[in-house]
């Protein structure tokens, strides 16, 4: 993969790699569609599951309380609104999907003739 790294036109522009993101979320998208694996089975839905709503509320409040913390123990140059747009978006988004939808179901499907470690699946 990394021969043809440069050979696209950057469209995106900017100083992160948005463009990247983009693809890779493309790709993880086109490979969670293929039939072995389907959207909703890795987890990729619109609609949340019930009660999931007001717990992700309390993480990512208490995730952001400690980041302002963070932010106000060790200051630093304010961020710009492409700094900003791009942390809060491409990586979640892109990871998210991969790592916590993809790969988690791909190895829970992948071993599953093996043993389980308190009945807790390999993904």
């Amino acid at each position: 993969m990394t021969l043809g790294y440069g050979s696209f036109p950057d469209v995106v522009g900017g100083a992160w790699n948005g463009q990247g993101k983009l693809m890779a979320l493309a790709a993880t998208i086109a490979i969670a569609g293929h039939l072995h694996f389907g959207l909703r089975r890795i987890g990729l839905t619109l609609s949340p599951a019930a009660g999931s709503l007001k717990a992700a509320a309390i993480v990512a409040a208490a995730y952001c309380g400690f980041f302002v913390v963070i932010a106000m123990l060790f200051p630093a140059d304010p961020p710009s609104t492409e700094d900003v747009a791009f942390q809060t978006t491409m990586p979640g988004l892109d990871e998210e999907l991969f790592y916590r939808g993809l790969l988690l179901f791909a190895l829970d499907h992948g071993f599953r003739g093996r043993k389980q470690l308190l009945r807790v699946g390999w993904g």
